[in-house]
């Protein structure tokens, strides 16, 4: 039976027969009930059904009728449920306090409708009305302001940020005071105790422990839909800040759900742009005498108005490809949108170092004019000379006389002689500052941090999705080794995310689900780590990322999964073709780690399991079908491959036990049975001091290859769908396991498809490649895009009625999939291509690869050739069309033709479904790692020239040869990258490495200093929430590493 027609069957049972409609379920049945139990009641008013079947639920005496396992089931469940509340209520506070803080920028009334002004443009109104009256709030007391008045104010405040996809851009940052009134806020939603007098630390470690053990950062960059209709608190603000969208871009000529497939031009270039600006802080670049540098402030200053051109630039760019991309109806083909879009971005890439780079040097005028100020008889009364500028004075004046310090105390000078050496002392100082730049600027320095560091918000209306995604500093390209006793939160790049689901008015609610990106932690390219250095430092970052996945699985003992989407090619094609990623190295690498951390963790915490398993199948197809050398054979197969091949099935066959619930009863029992089989080969292999490297290298791993293969024919034979329903979960559980039993999760054609299945009914999923950008982003707009539907369709009563037409397309191929009427997935592939490409290609997920390389991602879809599904054909045509090109040699010196072949044969940027139309022109020039030294030093000598300081036309001196070499890279010096300048660090914090495999709660136990702070002053508060008073609603009370085990607010025992 569907779990949603199990759960409406309960609820329409009716006080006094909940709890035996309840009994008669299945135990894995009874957990998923009473999960969305959980999140349903918490939607509803008190004294609905639903509130009234979780009451009856929760009584003490009949929780302890059941079993342990269900008992341990809702305890999990509660705390899932508490953290996914928790950040609801967070990500709504955000949702609400930015829409708040743009109100003054969109209209002059406050929420009670009274007008109010700035101190500043009071004083402004009163030159003209002299008998206007405010109170100390700035409110119009006395007086009416015309609406042109009005209007000239709103014109000055006019500094806001939009992205063409109809998002307001923002970054909020709280208060203190602001977080602790959110902190409890959630604390009195989750029934727990009111907290007084809390400060600083205090506050944020209420926040971690509250929303699962990641800390907020202070700043977090909003990205608010503008489109479609919304109601309830804040729509005023909301429409006048679509008016103000639409004076800037234009109308919007696309339906709301098409924007988020629309490239994100704005955001794209802000995150460029941020990426320069804090890379060129860093530098800490000094000027002038006293050898100073711009202030934080200062850059922020910068940083903004860089941001308003930017803006300009976008705004230009947008319209001209809608112009571009319109049919004589004025409708809009979206691809030929993206296509114009997207050969803008390199163009807006250099606006943005043009932009910052001009704000650099507009700072510096400014500071270098007021270093010096003189009298109306040209004395100086402010500053100081240097010693060249005083000899070159002193040959036309030698009646001047200066001090030690370089101040003039006798003489002066005519006002002709004092714009010269300003001027003078200008061009000097900018000059000075570039080169300097210029000098320090290297690959290096822009993959050392990601573009902001900031938490990142996304909200959709159309998905009626809000998105949160942890920040970081540490990008994918420069990710340091794992540093204990520093910040234990931000490691490994990791950025957890979370999901709600958005009503009508919208307000947000929380889902269970939640996500992970995580880029591959094995430093292949490190050039001071040994093979077991690599190894070790591996086994102490899956410590964290378990650590990890367990807060995100409400406490769950037990294996977490680790999706990892890296390409496993040959070894002579990583020596040949892919020496550059080592994406094979990196694969060999994590499993061989795995087995380790697997062994250490069986020593530490025997009988919990808590493995961690890596599912590595290949997401873009240039890789290699998965297989045991069985049934590939032995040229093509190895006991590598055997080995990546059996820890993927290792994990999904996890993952089906863990979501059972959605399987039929028969199905349930075969995957139970497989299970325990695993668990006994997989503590035979470990168990062995003398184990090879590779699991199916051993008798106990061969042995579990072979009952694996015969799992699957029984499972091929017997799978069969459940009922014809529309469950989603039910629907992608089973499409699954029939893949998993026919081995297409194999085929290249299908990696990406299984990943994203897999992920999407996870409790909690994790997922990465080699940078964790690209391949990660392809998956999770999948994922986003499925949760979402999900959502919809559950608040929609189960029906189907209000999805759009791509979207019913995947619910129809699932089913036909599922149930074994289709050979293969691939027109369930091609319907989730084209529902992501019609709804969510440009998605909240693209944020990550943004933030983290300062640019999009870098893909494209496949070329006609390389979408050929038969690999016989396939590779047919590449001979064919290879030969052509060589027949026709000469013509590969026009740039388009050597750029089709190019495309057609051999790009692997080429990774997306062609379905999707993706177009990444110009995205791998806005990258990072991808000579933005280069292209800086370009502009900022293009910026120099256009100059009046350095342009003769202007009045300028034009820079000479030996000032322009001074803008070249510096020579010599290291440049070294992030993770290796880290170890600087390392050396810093007096750790003891263990020789053993070593766990999440033993590492996390020797990370650093634990703060006592100071015991605050609780005070009682009434019971609000759901569950009974005396259960209560658990919440990860984690210590202060905020990996460990937590606590919950519960007057029971916890069986977590």
């Amino acid at each position: 039976m569907a779990l949603l027609k199990t759960f409406k069957d309960l609820i329409a049972a009716g006080e006094g027969h909940y709890q035996e409609n309840f009994r008669n379920l299945r135990d894995d049945v009874k957990i998923a009930i009473y999960q969305k139990l959980l999140f349903k009641a918490g939607e509803t008013a008190e004294g609905s059904d639903e509130r009234k079947a979780l009451a009856s639920l929760n009584d003490l005496d009949f929780q302890n009728s059941l079993s342990q396992e269900v008992r341990d089931g809702i305890k999990i469940e509660q705390q899932r449920y508490a953290t996914a509340k928790a950040n609801a209520i967070y990500q709504d506070y955000l949702r609400e306090i930015t829409l708040e803080r743009v109100r003054s920028k969109v209209t002059l009334l406050d929420k009670e409708g009274h007008l109010v002004l700035t101190a500043q443009e009071q004083e402004e109104v009163k030159k003209n009305h002299e008998d206007f009256l405010f109170d100390e709030h700035g409110r119009l007391t006395s007086g009416v302001l015309s609406e042109k008045e009005q209007s000239e104010i709103l014109k000055k405040r006019d500094d806001l940020l939009f992205d063409p996809q109809a998002r307001l851009i923002y970054e909020l940052t709280l208060s203190e005071k602001e977080q602790e009134k959110v902190l409890k806020k959630i604390e009195a939603a989750l029934n727990m105790p009111n907290v007084d007098d809390r400060q600083g630390i205090e506050i944020k470690g209420g926040l971690k422990k509250v929303l699962g053990g990641r800390t907020p950062t202070d700043t977090t960059l909003c990205s608010i839909d503008l489109s479609g209709q919304v109601n309830g608190e804040g729509t005023d603000v909301h429409r006048k800040l679509r008016d103000k969208f639409v004076k800037k871009y234009g109308g919007q000529p696309l339906l709301s759900h098409q924007r988020a497939s629309m490239v994100a031009s704005f955001e794209e270039t802000y995150a460029h742009m941020n990426l320069m600006a804090r890379t060129f802080e860093r530098r800490s670049i000094t000027y002038g005498e006293d050898k100073e540098t711009i202030s934080h402030d200062a850059w922020q200053n910068i940083r903004h108005n860089a941001a308003l051109k930017i803006q300009d630039e976008v705004a230009k760019a947008y319209k001209e490809a809608v112009k571009k991309s319109s049919d004589s109806n004025g409708k809009v083909d979206v691809n030929k949108l993206n296509q114009n879009l997207a050969k803008e971005r390199v163009k807006l890439a250099e606006s943005a170092k043009k932009a910052l780079i001009e704000g650099v040097v507009a700072h510096l005028k400014e500071r270098v004019a007021l270093s010096l100020e003189f009298d109306e008889e040209g004395k100086l009364t402010s500053g100081k000379l240097t010693e060249a500028e005083q000899k070159e004075l002193l040959k036309k004046h030698q009646n001047l006389k200066f001090d030690e310090e370089g101040k003039l105390t006798s003489g002066s000078l005519t006002k002709e002689e004092q714009e010269a050496l300003i001027k003078k002392r200008t061009r000097e100082t900018v000059l000075g500052y570039m080169q300097k730049l210029s000098g320090e600027l290297n690959k290096h320095v822009f993959t050392a941090e990601t573009a902001t560091g900031y938490d990142y918000f996304y909200t959709s209306n159309y998905l009626q999705q809000g998105m949160l995604i942890s920040g970081t500093k540490q990008t994918a390209h420069d990710k340091p080794s794992f540093i204990p006793g520093l910040q234990t939160e931000d490691q490994a790049a990791f950025r957890r995310v979370t999901y709600t689901y958005q009503d009508e008015t919208g307000v947000l609610h929380p889902t269970p689900a939640v996500s992970a990106r995580i880029p591959s932690p094995a430093l292949v390219f490190h050039p001071t780590m040994s093979e077991d250095d690599i190894r070790r430092d591996l086994v102490n970052k899956f410590g964290f990322l378990h650590a990890q996945m367990r807060n995100m699985r409400g406490g769950k003992e037990g294996p977490a999964v680790e999706n990892l989407f890296t390409s496993f090619h040959s070894e002579a094609f990583e020596t040949i073709g892919d020496n550059n990623n080592r994406q094979r190295a990196s694969a060999l690498y994590m499993i061989q780690a795995m087995h380790e951390f697997n062994a250490g963790q069986k020593e530490l915490e025997p009988g919990k399991n808590n493995f961690l398993y890596v599912q590595n199948i290949g997401t873009n197809r240039h890789t290699r079908d998965l297989g045991y050398r069985d049934d590939r054979s032995f040229v093509t197969g190895s006991v590598e491959l055997d080995d990546i091949t059996l820890s993927a099935e290792m994990a999904m066959l996890h993952t089906f036990q863990e979501n059972s619930a959605y399987l039929s009863e028969e199905v349930k029992e075969k995957i139970t049975a497989i299970n325990a089989r695993v668990r006994e080969h997989y503590d035979t292999f470990l168990d062995d001091k003398q184990r090879p490297t590779y699991f199916a290298q051993s008798i106990a791993g061969d042995t579990l290859i072979k009952e694996i293969r015969a799992f699957k024919k029984e499972l091929e034979s017997g799978l069969s769908q459940q009922e014809d329903d529309d469950d989603l979960p039910s629907l992608a559980s089973n499409a699954l396991a029939r893949m998993i039993a026919t081995n297409q999760h194999w085929d290249v054609r299908y990696g990406q498809l299984s990943q994203a299945l897999s992920m999407y009914i996870e409790w909690a999923s994790t997922g990465g490649c080699k940078s964790g950008n690209e391949r990660n982003q392809d998956v999770m707009l999948r994922f986003a895009l499925l949760k979402s539907i999900h959502e919809r369709v559950e608040h929609n009563d189960g029906k189907l009625d209000k999805l759009q037409k791509h979207e019913k397309a995947i619910y129809a191929q699932m089913k036909a999939y599922a149930k074994g009427e289709t050979a293969d997935p691939d027109e369930l592939r091609a319907a989730i291509a084209v529902s992501v490409s019609k709804s969510n290609l440009h998605g909240g997920a693209a944020a990550i690869s943004r933030e983290d390389q300062g640019g999009a991602a870098k893909v494209s879809s496949f070329s006609f050739v390389q979408n050929i599904k038969n690999p016989f054909l396939r590779w047919t045509a590449r001979i064919g069309l290879g030969l052509f090109a060589l027949a026709t040699a000469p013509l590969l010196l026009i740039p388009s033709v050597r750029k089709f072949y190019i495309a057609q044969l051999i790009d692997t940027n080429n990774a997306a479904d062609r379905e999707m139309n993706l177009d990444a022109t110009g995205a791998s020039k806005t990258q990072a790692h991808k000579g933005q030294d280069k292209r800086t030093r370009e502009v900022i000598l293009e910026v120099l020239k256009e100059d009046e300081l350095f342009n003769k036309k202007k009045g300028g001196t034009e820079l000479t040869s030996t000032e322009k070499d001074g803008l070249k890279k510096a020579k010599g010096g290291s440049h070294e990258g992030y993770e290796f300048q880290v170890e600087k660090e390392e050396a810093k914090v007096k750790v003891v490495e263990p020789q053993f495999n070593d766990g999440p709660k033993t590492l996390v136990d020797r990370l650093g200093v634990k703060e006592i702070p100071k015991q605050p002053v609780v005070s009682p508060r009434s019971q609000i929430d759901l569950v009974d008073p005396k259960e209560g609603i658990g919440v990860d009370l984690s210590d202060e590493s905020g990996l460990g085990k937590g606590e919950q607010y519960s007057s029971t025992p916890t069986n977590v």
